[in-house]
């Protein structure tokens, strides 16, 4: 059983297919960064109400990527800063994959959010280095970031 079975609940696929973008069944490729393979996981554990993407790792700096979000996501989610993090709702302890809640990517009006998350944050001795349109997304009619490992001061 491999972990796609294990904690999403989906078929098994092997790992090259997603770092190439490829989706196998269960997951349908959204994007791909710099460094991780997004994909919007369509049933399973995670794919039910508004779902959830997997992001994977493609090297071992994605995972620390992964890793970094993971612990941001710990440091905020018992905090009024919460509101303008997109939850992260599993992880793997290595890295290989985060799970996010499904957030609307670049929606109308991220203009305004961009200056409105980064003044909350800064306010708080939070200095975000990554905050764009890409980065942003709708959830729970509200403006989240959806991409947040490189942030400082948490």
């Amino acid at each position: 059983m491999s972990w796609l079975d294990a904690v999403l609940g989906i078929k098994s696929t092997h790992p090259e297919v997603l770092r190439k973008g490829a989706s196998p069944p269960g997951l349908t490729y959204i994007n791909h960064g710099r460094s991780r393979v997004v994909f919007k996981i369509d049933y399973g554990k995670y794919g039910s109400g508004n779902g959830a993407v997997l992001k994977y790792a493609r090297t071992q700096y994605d995972k620390g990527l992964n890793k970094q979000e993971a612990k941001l996501w710990d440091k905020v989610k018992n905090t009024a800063l919460k509101s303008y993090f997109c939850p992260v709702l599993d992880n793997d302890p290595n890295g290989e994959w985060l799970v996010m809640d499904y957030a609307n990517p670049n929606p109308q009006g991220t203009e305004e959010a961009i200056s409105e998350i980064s003044t909350a944050l800064e306010e708080h001795g939070i200095y975000p280095e990554d905050v764009h349109r890409d980065n942003i997304g709708l959830y729970n009619g509200q403006y989240v970031l959806i991409d947040y490992p490189w942030i400082s001061g948490l």
